[in-house]
């Protein structure tokens, strides 16, 4: 028996959240079993992934973990990616066109997260060229700026058509936040092609 490429097991747990099954149980540790199935393409900056890590749950304080978080950089700048994992077998919109509470709920939660990383760019900076990668600063000027950026993977596609559902999506996925119903994720082209290691942050130690 041929074994599953990534993408059929990914569309398996996928057929079996519609009958129901605990979806979370098997959708976080597939992508923490294959990192590489983030959506880690976007918001990439030109030096690609730094250290190809993914770190999972890393504590941003004392209560905000994210599910994932990785890095991508230049040679000035280095963006910070946070990526939440939700439910796949639940609405994106209400049968008019607002948005359903469990969306809601999602999109509200990684905002407030970016915004903890907003409001402290420069402490999160320091943490990044002092603690976490020192090895990337090659000289004092190197890495002076932090952005962050939202990655949600949330529901399925939803029938286009409807102008006022498709404005109001697109501009919910055009502010620093970009939103990957799961289905369209496995399709994406460059799923699965990126070769990355899942790291956990621990008493000031990277461990992969």
């Amino acid at each position: 028996m041929c074994q599953q490429t990534l993408k059929e097991q990914l569309t398996s747990i996928l057929n079996l959240t519609t009958k129901g099954s605990n979806e979370n149980s098997q959708l976080k540790p597939f992508f923490e079993a294959n990192p590489e199935c983030l959506p880690l393409f976007q918001f990439q900056e030109h030096h690609g992934i730094v250290s190809q890590l993914v770190f999972k749950q890393y504590q941003l304080n004392t209560s905000e973990k994210p599910d994932f978080l990785w890095f991508t950089k230049t040679t000035q700048k280095v963006t910070c990616i946070i990526c939440e994992i939700k439910g796949s077998n639940v609405n994106i919109f209400n049968q008019d066109t607002s948005f359903a509470s469990d969306f809601n709920s999602a999109y509200e939660q990684i905002e407030a997260r970016l915004s903890l990383l907003k409001g402290d760019t420069k402490g999160f900076l320091a943490k990044f060229r002092e603690d976490l990668f020192p090895e990337e600063i090659k000289s004092p000027t190197d890495i002076n700026s932090l952005d962050v950026k939202g990655i949600l993977i949330f529901g399925r596609r939803f029938e286009k058509g409807n102008s006022k559902r498709d404005q109001k999506y697109a501009d919910k996925s055009n502010n620093g936040i970009k939103i990957f119903p799961y289905d369209a994720l496995a399709d994406a082209r460059d799923f699965g092609k990126k070769i990355v290691d899942l790291a956990s942050y621990s008493n000031n130690r990277i461990l992969v």
